[in-house]
């Protein structure tokens, strides 16, 4: 499939999720070791709520910026046009790393995207909006715009925020898994 979409799982705590996740990102990057055929990059980010670095959506973008550039060095010519152009020694720093992410996407074509603990991402913007709204809002919009010829895959885990729901409930490009405590019972008893 070489549409753009996000697979949304979510579920109460201990839940497996992260779990979940991992072990996908073990599996992705297992058939990328030594594939003859060029396989997309595997990008990925696990929030915590635990550290400061692990949970600001700017260094969800700081990582999965970096791990492109390291997958794809000819990227690091985005970054270098971007600084170049910067004249403001007070850069939205957000901002400028998601225009720099966008032209990355754009230039890889295909990218595989895990992250996991969304909601861990607590901080809010200046005007009181979850950076995890807006940040979800821009994946959803990205997934849009890169559709024609692009394939930009994401899977995100979380709890069931409602800021996330309201964000992905109308989109097509979305898909939705919910893990619920009788999931995890019956996982539990088996």
């Amino acid at each position: 499939d070489t549409t753009s979409s996000i697979l949304w799982v979510h579920g109460i705590p201990g839940s497996g999720k992260s779990v979940l996740a991992s072990y996908i990102v073990d599996q992705l990057e297992s058939k990328t070791d030594g594939a003859a055929d060029p396989t997309p990059p595997l990008i990925f980010f696990f929030c915590s709520n635990r550290s400061e670095s692990r949970r600001a959506t700017t260094h969800i973008l700081r990582s999965l910026v970096h791990q492109l550039i390291v997958q794809r060095p000819e990227l690091w010519e985005i970054i270098d046009k971007a600084y170049s152009k910067s004249t403001s020694p007070k850069a939205d720093v957000f901002g400028e790393l998601w225009q720099i992410f966008v032209a990355m996407l754009r230039t890889a074509k295909h990218i595989l995207c895990v992250i996991d603990g969304l909601d861990e991402c607590r901080n809010r913007e200046e005007d009181g909006t979850l950076e995890l709204s807006v940040f979800a809002q821009r994946l959803l919009a990205l997934c849009d715009e890169l559709s024609s010829n692009h394939s930009f895959k994401v899977l995100l885990t979380s709890r069931n925020e409602p800021d996330l729901t309201s964000t992905f409930k109308e989109s097509k490009r979305v898909r939705t898994l919910s893990i619920t405590a009788d999931d995890v019972a019956h996982d539990i008893r088996a």
